[in-house]
């Protein structure tokens, strides 16, 4: 390279000195997007939607159009007279183009939309570092919205959801479950990490509200996290439903029932043994519980009413447990309600189905978006999560076969699509044989309560209520070649 262009570079890089400064300083006098709520009742000047579209996938996936929005949704904030800003909702929507040649799954369009709150920050500027928000200021959620160790990448879900589940288990031989000491040997206000390192990669994992995760050893055991904390522990029943339930792998040790309150009492002993055994004197409240408040934390003792069999005498017996610290509160706040979007994206991919066109399924799990849930069934095997109703089975993270159920959760404290009839194309939850039959193939084998249509890609099988021609659709199985 001459000298003469070297000087010329140089001076034209000098010239745009200035312009660059300028530039960052503007920026950086735009109001923040923050990591932590204030630590204060901070006023809300508005709200506001905001969103970018490119058919240029490395703008899309080098994150350029993630900043170049961060920046549209600062300046908006300024202009409506904000000083900071929280970001509440994150989408990303991928519409492919399949008249357009190219990559099948890289080409079409790409939008990416954030929701965001415009505050004026504390006086002092303070921030509540145990309360992190939806979204970091880079539009990035963290596992769980709280202070985990890693990120979740947009569309890059299994950086939360890992598959070594079935890596080799730490043995457990601790049985003790106290207030003082926690769930076998780990006390609440424990991080995430060090619970995993304690006893191995959960069965399941649940990102059902924003500020809270929780995740399942086998069937029994329930372990809550706020801001990367452990913050309450549970064993026995679940607010899963049986269907869904039924597809946790057993763990040994945790569907046991070998636990030990304080290492004197376990499941099924009587009530009088247990007051006696923990020297307590209250009686049951009327949930039938004994609670026990300790300086950080409450233990709650559930029994449950069996007649005996040689006394024909009601005995009241140890069923099951909780420890919670005693600043717990449930978050409030589900996470966004996607079964609209997801509907319609199974809507096409069956239709492509029924016209024997190619698919991609990888493109396919990008327009589900994010799940709420993983279960891990094999090293690999999971099922994915995405609503009250709709669960994805992949093996090797491959789409394998879809089921649309009646209901994920029993308890709808935690979705917000709960009565909120599932769809597949002409197929909705609660419509009857006699309404849909008009949409059944010529070939459509239907024996009882079972409707089942196969073609060269795939398999469907609908199951009704017994009910004749008024039975009504309560699930759905696609099966995918």
């Amino acid at each position: 390279m001459s000298k003469n262009i070297i000087k010329k570079i140089t001076f034209s890089c000098l010239l745009l000195l200035p312009f660059l400064a300028q530039s960052v300083q503007a920026n950086s006098e735009l109001p923040a997007i923050l990591d932590y709520y204030p630590n204060c009742d901070y006023p809300v000047v508005g709200e506001t939607n905001v969103r970018l579209s490119t058919s240029n996938v490395e703008e899309y996936e080098s994150g350029e159009l993630a900043a170049k929005l961060l920046l549209k949704l600062r300046t908006e904030a300024k202009a409506a007279g904000a000083n900071a800003v929280i970001i509440l909702a994150k989408k990303a929507v991928h519409e492919i183009d399949y008249s357009r040649q190219g990559v099948l799954g890289k080409n079409g369009k790409y939008q990416l939309s954030f929701v965001a709150q415009l505050i004026q920050q504390c006086a002092d500027g303070e921030l509540n570092k145990n309360k992190v928000t939806p979204y970091n200021h880079q539009g990035e959620k963290l596992a769980s919205i709280s202070n985990f160790s890693f990120k979740m990448k947009p569309k890059k879900f299994a950086v939360f959801f890992s598959n070594n589940a079935f890596s080799k288990r730490p043995e457990l031989s601790n049985e003790d479950v106290s207030s003082a000491n926690g769930l076998y040997g780990v006390k609440l206000g424990t991080r995430y990490q060090q619970v995993i390192d304690t006893f191995g990669e959960p069965s399941i994992k649940l990102a059902l509200l924003d500020n809270e995760l929780i995740i399942g050893y086998g069937r029994r055991h329930w372990l809550y996290f706020q801001a990367d904390k452990l913050v309450k522990v549970r064993n026995g029943s679940s607010f899963l439903s049986m269907t869904l339930l039924n597809k946790i792998p057993q763990i040994d040790f945790f569907d046991d029932n070998v636990w030990k309150i304080n290492n004197k009492v376990g499941y099924q002993t009587s009530l009088a043994d247990v007051k006696t055994a923990l020297n307590i004197a209250m009686p049951l409240n009327k949930q039938e519980q004994l609670v026990v408040k300790g300086n950080g934390n409450t233990l709650t003792l559930n029994f449950i009413a069996k007649k005996d069999s040689t006394t024909d005498k009601r005995v009241y017996r140890l069923d099951h447990y909780s420890i919670v610290t005693n600043d717990y509160k449930q978050d409030t706040h589900l996470v966004a309600n996607e079964a609209t979007m997801q509907y319609r994206a199974l809507e096409s991919l069956y239709s492509r189905l029924k016209s024997n066109e190619d698919i991609d399924k990888k493109a396919f799990l990008e327009q589900l978006g994010e799940p709420i849930g993983k279960i891990t069934v094999s090293r690999n095997d999971a099922v994915n999560i995405y609503n009250s109703h709709l669960l994805v089975h992949t093996q090797r993270s491959e789409v394998v076969r879809i089921q649309l159920i009646e209901n994920n959760f029993l308890d709808n404290r935690y979705v917000s699509d709960v009565n909120q009839p599932w769809l597949l194309g002409p197929f909705s939850q609660g419509k009857t044989i006699r309404q849909l039959k008009k949409h059944f193939s010529n070939d459509a084998f239907i024996l009882n309560e079972e409707v089942e249509m196969s073609a060269e890609k795939y398999q469907l099988s609908l199951f009704f209520t017994d009910d004749g021609q008024d039975s009504s659709l309560y699930e759905a199985e696609i099966l995918i070649d």
